[in-house]
């Protein structure tokens, strides 16, 4: 769609934009999980995974503004000793989400995932929720597992 674009983005990039706190905050409303606090981004910790190669943060922008982003983690798995990725978070916030934004930050995700050497893109999804829609609508994407979580605290 025009005035879309998707783009990597340094961590640091990404928490300087004004619009990532009220995105995060969306983000934490929608794909909340029962039994743990709302996300508080530890920007150390992801600022020390994106310079070991661990991490690698996409940006959506719509007519120049921030409205999406994906957090891919690509690293080797021990149990398959292979590369593998994963979307520890992907979101476009609702009124954006007929942009095609989100079906391009996976197409990013697939691509910086195979530059990383991953051999498979593991996508969460929150359950009944959009995400969870528009991967079950593509053919190249498999239900593979039903995750649980059960707070400790």
């Amino acid at each position: 769609m025009e005035g879309l674009s998707v783009e990597p983005l340094c961590v640091a990039a990404f928490r300087a934009d004004p619009a990532s706190g009220e995105l995060l905050r969306l983000y934490g409303e929608e794909c909340a999980l029962a039994g743990l606090p709302a996300p508080c981004p530890d920007y150390d910790t992801y600022a020390v995974m994106e310079q070991s190669g661990a991490l690698r943060l996409i940006g959506a922008r719509y007519a120049g503004a921030l409205i999406g982003f994906c957090c891919l983690l690509a690293y080797r798995n021990p149990h398959y000793s292979q590369q593998l990725a994963v979307t520890e978070s992907l979101f476009v916030a609702a009124p954006y989400r007929n942009t095609g934004a989100g079906l391009a930050l996976l197409r990013e995700a697939e691509r910086l995932a195979r530059e990383a050497g991953a051999l498979a893109l593991f996508v969460s999804a929150p359950a009944g929720g959009a995400l969870q829609r528009v991967l079950s609508a593509h053919r190249e994407w498999r239900h593979s597992n039903v995750a649980f979580v059960r707070g400790l605290r």
